[in-house]
């Protein structure tokens, strides 16, 4: 590879969006920040034009010119369906091409797929993320990609902060109606929410579409003061994304048949899994009980570096 021209990685999420530009021996050189880039969000023309800030960014800061980036990458909040890449990659051409800017090789993927890339540095393993909603991905040796989750709060999302958050109010609801037990849960809602009645809570639910994850850090709060319903609710929690990791674990196996009985990296991502609370500690115990051969490790590059690394893939 020579170390002539850069590569660029875009992590477009929806509150920021941060590039690197790197040297073709993955080198960064500087970095980019720029507004929202979650086309779902902000819609698809706005999300090109603060990826085309970013790359104007960076160009500035390594003194080249976007005629100069062998590769651009940009992972995107939002873009998980190819349709919807597909439809960003054309914007940001278009906008590009509007700007006189030259993108030789653009390629749009998920904000999933380079956080997969960047939390294992471009290595095999397993990447379980669990935030708003919850996906998982297991890359084999060759470079083979497989997926597990990611089906959206309707039909999936085990695990995630909306699961949590959905199934704090059922608890609630059940405890006003008389049905269920006792939970601190109740008076928390109401002093954080104001979902405090039966009105309250069908109102911002089914009327003013009351964000449901926003129920989640209450309950691990909850979990971490003893609350026996928001344990129970985090133990199913961990359930479900242990069998996340199962699941993961015969897909990486199949891609890779030496892989069964060596030691796997696993990195967990995402707000309900980074750091240390109730649903966190449940899960690695869990993980270490039944998956001995797994190992859970902290991750080794951002998601915008996953990008770059991905761009630099491409060039080979």
């Amino acid at each position: 590879m020579t170390s002539k021209g850069f590569v660029l990685g875009i992590d477009g999420g929806g509150t920021k969006t941060l590039g690197l530009i790197a040297d073709l021996n993955g080198r960064v050189l500087g970095q980019g920040v720029g507004g929202t880039s979650n086309p779902q969000v902000v819609g698809f023309e706005k999300a090109a034009e603060a990826v085309l800030k970013v790359v104007k960014e960076c160009c500035r800061r390594a003194g080249c010119y976007p005629e100069h980036l062998r590769a651009v990458v940009v992972g995107l909040a939002g873009a998980g369906r190819e349709s919807d890449r597909r439809r960003a990659q054309i914007e940001i051409r278009g906008l590009a091409r509007k700007k006189n800017m030259s993108l030789k090789d653009l390629r749009v993927e998920s904000d999933a797929r380079i956080a997969l890339e960047g939390a294992l540095g471009g290595e095999s393993g397993l990447v379980l993320i669990s935030g708003t909603g919850s996906i998982g991905f297991a890359k084999s040796d060759d470079g083979s990609v497989h997926r597990v989750g990611g089906w959206g709060c309707t039909i999936g999302d085990e695990g995630s902060g909306y699961a949590v958050g959905r199934a704090a109010l059922a608890a609630i609801v059940r405890a006003l109606d008389g049905r269920g037990h006792s939970t601190i849960l109740r008076k928390w809602a109401s002093k954080s929410f104001g979902l405090s009645s039966p009105e309250t809570i069908i109102s911002s639910i089914y009327q003013n579409h009351f964000e449901v994850s926003r129920i989640a850090p209450l309950v691990l709060k909850a979990a971490a003061k003893g609350d026996k319903v928001s344990k129970e609710i985090l133990g199913d929690a961990s359930r479900d994304l242990a069998e996340h990791v199962r699941i993961l674990l015969e897909k990486l196996w199949q891609l890779d048949k030496s892989s069964g009985g060596e030691k796997t990296n696993l990195v967990l991502l995402g707000g309900m899994l980074e750091g240390s609370n109730y649903l966190s500690q449940a899960l690695r115990r869990k993980i270490k009980s039944l998956f001995p051969t797994v190992q859970i490790r902290s991750p080794l590059k951002n998601p915008a570096y996953g990008a770059v690394l991905i761009a630099l893939n491409r060039l080979t």
